[in-house]
């Protein structure tokens, strides 16, 4: 009972944890790429994409983005220039300051049609402060305030200009936008209900309505290398779960089997008292559930207390609180519980039965032992245990627990 319990710990806690870090990382994933769906295109996007997003009950922001020069005096620098509309930030949140070293706070709003928000190295490039006006294209424009924190920013070699931040209709009166400007226009779109079935029929029309230079990002392709990152983390938590599964099905397989050894005598001397095998196939079968039933329940408290001492030990590393972990992984850890227990232990006891009465008259009468089955079957029934795991995962997350 207490290897049953070390098993389901092991996996509840590690499995809890790591689906508490896929959570956190979805939700902070939509804040990098600015929604949960986001269409991008190297064209203007067709308005039946906006369409076909309101009537999911999704809200839609339209942004557009491509570099540019910007004026100050005789002076000129390469700068990104963001265009966005008035529903812009859907997700994350875009501080800005009112002077250069200043206490940032939350925008209130977007700048007005003849005003940019700017990075501070745009001030220092040009040696301005805020207030000070820049020419874009043929319109000047007011700094007024300082972009200090701005969501979906990319780490594409063009955005390491520095970023400025103007209205659409600042941009129209710019009159940048000409014939072969390379213009990155993008479609944010995200869930306000939470709705996330509503977000997956969106993402499944468009990707059949995807046109040429069109591509969906979503939080599955969205930063690539911290979904890497935690995938390994969580493949180093899932092997350290492996050895402890492993250490108790060793431990069960032993007490197992000495424990069949011992009721050898009690078995033979119910047999000649008339007991049947099936009545004590079925009184052992009760035990062992009885077994993993509270072998398990123990190990999922354990697993669950262990998990938050996790969180507790890494919450440094980790920066951000967790979502709270559904109970998908203690079912699965349950069963892991049960499929060990009939596993390992079932060979044993199996074979002890085929005792014969006999027994009780002759000590030598015993049945074979079978310690190479009882291994084959323990393994093959973890194995497929396994298996059908990462293909509940795979189908269900389409993916998303990488690792176990």
């Amino acid at each position: 009972m207490l290897a049953i319990a070390l098993a389901v710990a092991a996996v509840a806690s590690v499995r809890m944890f790591s689906e508490r870090i896929e959570l956190a990382f979805d939700q902070d994933a939509t804040k990098l790429t600015g929604g949960d769906v986001v269409l991008v295109a190297d064209r203007p996007i067709a308005d039946r994409f906006a369409e076909a997003a309101r009537l999911q009950g999704l809200t839609v922001s339209q942004i557009l983005s491509f570099p540019s020069m910007a004026l100050v005096g005789e002076e000129a620098k390469l700068v990104s220039l963001k265009a966005v509309d008035a529903a812009y930030p859907l997700r994350g949140v875009l501080r800005t300051a009112t002077q250069r070293g200043g206490a940032d706070a939350l925008a209130e709003g977007l700048p007005a049609d003849n005003e940019v928000w700017a990075d501070e190295a745009l001030l220092a490039a040009f040696s301005i402060n805020v207030g000070q006006r820049i020419q874009l294209g043929e319109a000047e424009f007011l700094v007024s305030r300082l972009v200090t924190q701005e969501p979906d920013r990319p780490m594409a070699f063009a955005n390491f200009a520095p970023r400025v931040l103007l209205s659409q209709a600042g941009l129209a009166r710019s009159q940048l936008l000409q014939p072969g400007s390379r213009v990155t226009y993008k479609l944010l779109v995200v869930t306000e209900r939470k709705d996330l079935d509503a977000v997956k029929r969106f993402e499944a029309w468009a990707s059949e309505a995807l046109e040429k230079g069109q591509r969906l990002d979503t939080v599955k392709n969205g930063r690539p290398e911290i979904r890497s990152t935690l995938e390994r983390a969580e493949q180093f938590l899932s092997l350290a779960a492996l050895l402890g599964t492993l250490v108790a099905s060793v431990g069960v397989a032993l007490v197992s089997h000495h424990f069949a050894r011992q009721k050898i005598p009690e078995i033979a001397l119910l047999k000649s008292l008339g007991f049947t095998p099936r009545q004590l196939l079925h009184l052992w079968g009760a035990g062992l559930l009885l077994v993993a039933l509270v072998g398990g329940v123990l190990g999922a408290l354990l697993g669950y207390a262990a998990h938050h001492g996790l969180v507790y030990l890494l919450a440094s590393f980790v920066g951000a609180e967790l979502p709270p972990a559904g109970l998908e992984s203690i079912y699965i850890a349950l069963l892991m519980g049960l499929v060990l227990t009939l596993g390992f232990a079932g060979v044993p006891l199996l074979g002890v039965l085929q005792v014969t009465p006999v027994f009780v008259l002759r000590q030598d009468a015993q049945p074979a032992k079978r310690f190479v089955l009882s291994a084959v079957v323990g393994v093959s029934a973890m194995f497929a245990l396994c298996l059908s795991v990462c293909f509940v995962g795979l189908v269900v997350h389409q993916g998303g627990f990488a690792g176990f």
